[in-house]
C-alpha cells in the first residue's frame, strides 16, 4: 500500500513517515507540506490513501480534500486533525473518510491504515474504486422536514428522532458514522441510532442531514434493472425489526436493529455505481440467490461491500460483522448473537415478501443454523412475529402489498 503524508510541519511529517514505513502493510510512504504538493504527487504516482491535516496555510486542508474526492476517487481520505468544532467538522464530513484527532494514539493511525489495505485486498478494484469514492448516500427530503418538526415538538422523545432516521438507511449510516467520530470524544462505541441521537443533539443532526442532502454522490439507481431503491428501504427496515424481536439479549437490541437496517447496503453501492454492470448480473442471477450469482460472477457480494463501506467509515466491529456475516453467520455461538438474528431476520423478511408475492424467491438459512435446536423450536414463532412486523411496516408506509419486486438479497 502506497500513502501520502500532508502536513506544514516537518517534524509532525517525519515522525509520522517512520511510524507508518515499519508496518508490513505499506509499501510506501511519501510525503508533501502543502496542498500544492499533495496534488503533485497524487498527479505524478498512484496512492491508495492521503492523510491530511487540515489547517494549513495557503491551501487549507479542504479544499485538498475536495480536489481529491474530485480527481482521485480511488484515494481513501483520512484526516488527522486537532480541529473539535463539531459545525466544522460536520461540514467536512462528506470529504472524509477516515478522522483522526491530534495527537494521535499511534494504535489508532496503524488501525486506520489497516482498515484501508483490508478493503483492497477483499474488494476488485472497480468495487474499491465505487466504495472509495462515496461520500454519504442519498436521503429522502422530507426527513428533514420531518425531522425538524419532531425536535421542535417539546413532547417528542429521543425515540421519535431516532425512529424518523431510521427509515432511511443511508442517512441512519452517517449518523452513527459521526457518532463513533474522533472528534466526538465518547468513552464508548454508538451502535445504536437512538444513542446517537442522544449523543449528537438537534443541531448536529440537522446538519448531518442537510449534509448529506447536499452531497450526494450516489447516481440514481433507476439505472440499474432488477433493482428497487423502495423496497431495499423497506426490506432493511422489516429485517431490523424482525431481528431486535428475535435476539435473546435486551441490550443487543439496539445492534440488531441498526445491522438489519444496513445489512444491505452494499448492493446500493452496486446498483448506483454500476449500474449497467449490476443490471446484467442480478439478470444472469435469476433463480440463483444474489450474494452466489455476485461470487460466480467474480464480484465481492454485497456482503463483503457493504462491511468494508461501514469499517471505512469507523462503525463499530459488531455492526461491521452483522452486515459481512448476514448470509454465512458464525452459528457455533451459545445464544442469538445480533449477527446471527440479522440472518435469521434477513431470511425470514424474504419469506414473508415471496408469501406476499413481492418476491420470486427467498434466501434460506444457513444449514448449520437451521440445524440448532433453539431455532428448530422458535422458527414458527418468528415466522409470525416476521409476518406481523411486514403488516405493522406495511400499514405505516400505506403502500400494502405491492410496492414495487426485487432480486432477493
Amino acid at each position: 500500500m502506497r500513502l501520502l503524508l500532508v502536513d506544514d510541519e516537518p517534524i509532525v511529517l517525519s515522525a509520522l513517515a517512520r511510524l507508518l514505513r515499519i508496518s508490513p502493510r505499506v509499501q510506501a510512504v511519501s510525503t508533501a507540506t502543502s496542498g500544492a504538493m499533495a496534488l503533485e504527487a497524487l498527479s505524478a504516482d498512484r496512492y491508495d490513501a492521503i492523510i491530511t491535516d487540515l489547517q494549513m496555510p495557503g491551501m487549507s486542508g479542504a479544499t485538498l480534500l475536495q480536489h481529491v474526492r474530485d480527481d482521485f476517487p480511488g484515494v481513501v481520505r483520512v484526516v488527522l486533525s486537532g480541529c473539535v468544532d463539531e459545525v466544522v467538522n460536520v461540514q467536512l464530513a462528506p470529504l472524509i473518510h477516515i478522522h483522526l484527532l491530534k495527537p494521535c494514539n499511534p494504535g489508532d493511525l496503524i488501525e486506520a491504515v489497516r482498515r484501508v489495505s483490508d478493503m483492497s485486498d477483499v474488494l476488485t478494484p472497480a468495487i474499491r474504486l465505487a466504495v472509495t469514492s462515496i461520500s454519504g448516500l442519498p436521503s429522502t427530503p422530507r426527513i428533514y422536514t420531518d425531522l425538524v418538526t419532531t425536535l421542535l415538538d417539546i413532547r417528542s422523545t429521543v425515540h421519535d428522532a431516532g425512529r424518523i432516521i431510521a427509515r432511511d438507511d443511508a442517512l441512519a449510516s452517517k449518523v452513527l458514522q459521526v457518532a463513533n467520530s474522533a472528534w466526538l470524544g465518547l468513552a464508548q462505541e454508538v451502535t445504536s441510532i437512538d444513542r446517537a441521537v442522544t449523543y449528537l443533539g438537534a443541531t448536529t443532526l440537522k446538519a448531518i442531514v442537510l449534509t448529506v442532502e447536499a452531497f450526494r454522490v450516489f447516481d440514481s439507481c433507476d439505472q440499474c434493472t432488477g433493482f428497487s431503491i423502495d423496497h431495499h428501504k423497506f426490506h432493511s427496515l422489516l429485517t431490523g425489526r424482525i431481528a431486535a424481536r428475535i435476539v435473546e439479549r435486551g441490550r443487543d437490541k439496539e445492534e440488531a436493529f441498526t445491522a438489519g437496517l444496513l445489512h444491505d447496503i452494499g448492493k446500493l453501492v452496486h446498483a448506483s455505481k454500476l449500474p449497467v454492470e449490476y443490471s446484467r448480473l442480478i439478470l444472469a442471477a435469476q433463480g440463483q440467490e444474489i450474494h452466489l450469482g455476485e461470487l460466480s460472477h467474480g464480484w465481492p457480494s454485497h456482503a463483503t461491500t457493504g462491511a468494508e463501506l461501514l469499517k471505512l467509515w469507523g462503525l463499530p466491529p459488531i455492526l461491521v460483522d452483522a452486515v459481512r456475516l448476514h448470509h454465512q453467520p458464525v452459528a457455533d455461538v451459545s445464544y442469538i448473537t445480533p449477527a446471527l438474528a440479522v440472518h435469521i431476520a434477513n431470511s425470514l423478511a424474504h419469506e414473508s415478501a415471496v408469501a406476499a408475492g413481492e418476491e420470486q424467491q427467498g434466501n434460506r438459512l444457513n444449514a448449520a443454523v437451521a440445524t440448532r435446536e433453539d431455532v428448530i423450536e422458535q422458527i414458527s414463532e418468528w415466522q409470525e412475529i416476521a409476518a406481523s412486523e411486514m403488516r405493522a411496516l406495511q400499514a405505516e408506509h400505506q403502500i400494502g402489498v405491492h410496492h414495487p419486486r426485487s432480486s432477493p438479497s
